[in-house]
């Protein structure tokens, strides 16, 4: 755990002192755990989150890092449950009106939220009328595999380690607590509510933040092509060729062309001349007079 520097609290929230929440946690009525926290500090934001919204806010800590094993199937619904939201051990009385299933899908972060209506009065809150205000809380855990001591994972089973509480102060007030009891009007409206349902935080990704990400070239498949001394020569080569030949059926036909041009008789005598010598008396040859 991360070592907090200590915080004094304002006189309004002086009951906030040494709280401890405490969330009980079951799959199915099985494999019950108690979830507990500390109070670490009232930060002034936090995300998506407004903390002139229900009178602050307060962040709560693990008090030692645990982690709790519950099964998991692809398809099965039998999730772990928040059962209640309790203070410093006592079980009678709760501070949640809807339960919250937690997901175990996938690795990684989760994040599940709700909201209490306030039952206190204005003169409780220090700044405004507040009395009407919603009073947020929020969950997050992380989830990952179960290894065997051989290092293989172990199938059917997730680990779930809890991270942080926060919430608005006034959701710990004594007077927000409503009393838990199998015959009470709270236990009955809290079983027919929809549970919440947490979902899984993604990271933010370089375009969210930067703009669109570049398109990326696409990569040869060709095998012949990948080799760095073909690569050097692959693309020039026949460009090379095709301009050599081009230029060798140019020449060509300019010379096909002017030998057209040119007379038959004068080129025969072209291409005979100097060709018929005949000796003289002194041994020198001289030329047949056209």
């Amino acid at each position: 755990m991360h070592d907090h520097k200590a915080f004094s609290l304002p006189k309004n929230l002086s009951w906030l002192k040494d709280t401890i929440v405490e969330l009980l946690v079951d799959q199915e009525g099985f494999r019950g755990s108690l979830l507990r926290f500390k109070l670490v500090g009232l930060p002034k934001q936090a995300r998506g989150w407004d903390s002139t919204d229900g009178g602050g806010l307060a962040l709560f800590r693990p008090v030692k890092r645990e982690t709790f094993r519950f099964h998991w199937a692809p398809f099965d619904a039998d999730l772990p449950v928040i059962r209640r939201l309790t203070v410093n051990g006592d079980e009678s009385r709760d501070f949640l009106s809807r339960q919250a299933s937690l997901s175990l899908k996938t690795n990684g972060v989760y994040t599940v939220q709700g909201s209490e209506s306030s039952h206190l009065p204005p003169s409780c809150f220090e700044s405004g009328d507040l009395g009407s205000a919603k009073l947020r809380w929020r969950y997050e855990y992380l989830v990952e595999d179960r290894f065997h001591e051989s290092g293989r994972i172990v199938d059917g089973e997730k680990n779930l380690t809890p991270i942080s509480f926060l919430c608005s102060p006034y959701l710990l007030h004594p007077s927000q607590a409503r009393k838990m009891t199998l015959m009470s009007l709270h236990f009955f409206k809290k079983s027919a509510a929809t549970k919440l349902v947490a979902e899984k935080l993604e990271p933010p990704t370089s375009s969210s933040r930067f703009g669109q990400t570049p398109p990326v070239k696409p990569v040869a498949t060709n095998m012949w092509t990948l080799h760095r001394r073909v690569q050097s020569t692959y693309t020039e080569e026949p460009k090379t060729r095709k301009k050599a030949k081009s230029l060798r059926r140019t020449n060509l036909k300019e010379r096909d062309e002017n030998q057209e041009l040119v007379p038959a008789g004068r080129r025969r005598r072209a291409s005979s001349a100097g060709e018929d010598r005949r000796p003289t008396q002194s041994g020198v040859h001289s030329a047949t007079p056209p």
